[in-house]
């Protein structure tokens, strides 16, 4: 019985700063040293102690800086960011050992060989041929295999076929989420937002699906650096999709320039939902930004601008929603400051993007109201909260924190989730906060920039 290890490298280039590296095996366990050394030496030498065939794919000359110490294998290849599957192939005489080949890490079930081929077979399909409905029917099939796919879809995020890349990017962003985010997967999704040679318009990949993907708040800090090296990007659709992600995880350092760059997309225009999500992040970054919308209303371009405007002003100070009837805005999110909206950058158009001014092509022209979309109505009366008890938002804080407003039945777990934070550090910067008790509607914490 042959045992094949499949290595997938799925990283990008470090700088090299000096090759050197020192790699130790004792009862199975490895000590790697390494100081600007290529990775694919380090591989080299594991290759040489393991009995296994290491077949590598993809680009292995990144360099290491790095020490571990007595790990097993396994957790080795996964700090060094190498994704790995041990499949086990039948001996001549067509025997194999179904529970010995699993991939490692995950709780994916074994594949036997037969099994393997199929899924292969599938993933080939869903490049791009002249067999009508071909990929289709791979793609439905690979997603009712889920999780037992992954290894072979990750392996086609390396085809130099369009089409069959992206569909499988879009197989591994949705079939199975407890599968970590491979660098490899995140590239890809990065391809396909950005548009150009290496994008995919056709069926079957879906740019919304990926932009929520990159947003998700375990997929976003593997994303992060190449999001913020977009915020100044000359394509503008990738400008502000990279704007919106960041300010929706509270990117306090670029605060300023992702202020500037939503502003515009307040106003009235022919881009589609980018308003109430140019709303929502504003209201992620808190009180940040208050200065340069506070300026901004003075001089709001339009109706819908000015509303959407105060709307984030006014919810920002308060610390509690706020009622929300425009005369402009029509949106899915009602209140878009509370709740995040559907975007689908795939279908922005170029010349419905402001220009350097902050201005529209269609300046002067008629444009639907709420009242054109919804028909006539009557504002109801201002929704005013209830507090148990009244009191003042703190008069100034550090930089390092902001104020919030507990709102009724929340607990120290739950302002954690919602702002990402571990419990402990709104407990280290909130003195007296006891998380065994009852939190106060109405009263203020302070929430770490994180």
């Amino acid at each position: 019985m042959r045992t094949i290890l499949l290595l997938l490298i799925l990283a990008g280039l470090l700088p090299a700063r000096g090759a050197s590296f020192s790699l130790e095996k004792a009862g199975g366990r490895y000590t790697l040293v390494a100081s600007g050394a290529p990775l694919s030496e380090i591989l080299a030498a594991i290759d040489r102690h393991e009995t296994a065939t290491l077949r590598f794919y993809s680009n292995t000359d990144r360099t290491v800086h790095a020490t571990f110490r007595d790990l097993p294998l396994e957790q080795l290849l996964d700090r060094l960011r190498v994704s790995f599957l041990l499949s086990y192939e039948s001996d001549g005489e067509g025997d194999y050992r179904l529970g010995d080949a699993v991939m490692l890490g995950s709780d994916a079930p074994a594949t036997d060989p037969g099994s393997a081929a199929e899924i292969r077979a599938l993933v080939r399909n869903l490049r791009d041929d002249d067999i009508r409905w071909n990929a289709h029917d791979a793609y439905y099939r690979l997603l009712e295999l889920g999780c037992t796919a992954v290894p072979y879809l990750e392996e086609a995020l390396f085809s130099d076929d369009p089409q069959g890349r992206h569909i499988a990017a879009n197989l591994l962003r949705t079939l199975c989420p407890e599968h970590p985010a491979s660098e490899r997967l995140i590239e890809v999704t990065l391809q396909l937002l950005n548009g150009g040679e290496e994008s995919y318009d056709g069926e079957l990949a879906y740019t919304a699906a990926a932009y929520d993907f990159l947003a998700g708040s375990n997929v976003y800090p593997l994303a992060r650096s190449r999001i913020l090296n977009q915020l100044n990007h000359p394509d503008p659709a990738v400008r502000l999709y990279s704007s919106l992600l960041a300010a929706n995880h509270r990117e306090a350092a670029f605060a300023p320039g992702l202020v500037r760059t939503l502003l515009p997309h307040l106003s009235d225009n022919d881009l589609s939902g980018d308003a109430g999500a140019a709303a929502y992040a504003l209201r992620q970054l808190g009180p940040l930004a208050l200065p340069q919308l506070k300026s901004a209303r003075h001089s709001a371009r339009d109706t819908q601008q000015q509303e959407l405007l105060d709307l984030i002003i006014q919810s920002t100070e308060s610390g509690k929603p706020r009622s929300f009837h425009p005369t402009m805005y029509v949106g899915v999110a009602k209140n878009p400051a509370e709740a995040m909206s559907w975007i689908n950058p795939a279908r922005w158009r170029a010349e419905d993007f402001p220009d350097a001014q902050g201005g529209y092509a269609h300046g002067g022209v008629n444009r639907l109201t709420a009242r054109d979309y919804y028909g006539p109505w009557e504002p109801p009366p201002p929704y005013e909260e209830q507090y148990e008890h009244s009191f003042p938002m703190p008069e100034s804080t550090s930089e390092e924190t902001f104020p919030y407003r507990i709102k009724t039945g929340e607990t120290v777990a739950s302002i954690a989730l919602k702002f990402s934070t571990p419990p402990d550090h709104l407990i280290a910067h909130n003195p007296g906060l006891d998380p065994s008790r009852p939190l106060v509607s109405g009263a203020w914490l302070l929430i770490p920039w994180e």
